[in-house]
């Protein structure tokens, strides 16, 4: 194979992870690809001789490790579940910021309504995510909304909501439902391991 063609796709393949860089919702994630796509287009910059490439994707790969090593270096996030008010008006605040994107989620969600409780699930003590759920008779609850802001799309919030038996055994629940929402929503639950 002749040598500019491997050089081709050497770069290729930076391209190719960068752009999936950009594809991740964890920032953490966000930054090991790009920085392994920066360094394989660094690599690429010195095989052909290109002094711009090289010596911008070396100081992205500098940022990124510095930007990495401070992610790690601050501890784990920290999360947990805060009870709201649902008159709280900064959760209807919410709702209604970020109503078509719950459509799009779970389209059947309307608001709270009566018998409605509210969490906050939070990550570093901000909203990462909102859960609406109503007992439906019995020991049975049914979550009408759970829905994650765009920032913090990665499915951490739902694993710690559903993961912490203590929320629904305070609530008396013996069994969790929820509304499957979009064809979305829908694989998000069985990764959360909801059963049709």
């Amino acid at each position: 194979m002749q040598t500019t063609v491997i050089y081709e796709i050497v770069g290729y393949v930076a391209s190719a992870l960068i752009v999936l860089s950009l594809t991740m919702r964890s920032l953490v994630r966000l930054r090991v690809i790009n920085l392994v796509g920066a360094a394989v287009f660094t690599v690429y910059g010195l095989l052909i001789d290109a002094p711009p490439v090289w010596v911008v994707n070396g100081a992205i790969v500098v940022i990124d490790v510095w930007e990495v090593r401070r992610m790690f270096a601050s501890g784990p996030e920290r999360l947990d579940v805060l009870e709201v008010n649902t008159r709280s008006g900064y959760l209807r605040r919410l709702l209604e910021r970020h109503a078509n994107d719950i459509k799009r989620f779970m389209p059947g969600f309307d608001g709270v309504a009566g018998g409605h409780r509210g969490w906050f699930v939070l990550r570093d003590d901000a909203v990462a995510a909102i859960v609406m759920a109503r007992r439906t008779g019995g020991d049975a609850w049914l979550v009408d909304l759970d829905y994650a802001l765009p920032a913090y799309r990665d499915h951490t919030s739902g694993r710690f909501v559903y993961d912490r038996a203590e929320i629904w055994r305070d609530l008396g629940a013996t069994s969790v439902l929820s509304d499957p929402g979009s064809d979305e929503h829908r694989r998000y639950l069985r990764r959360m391991g909801f059963e049709p």
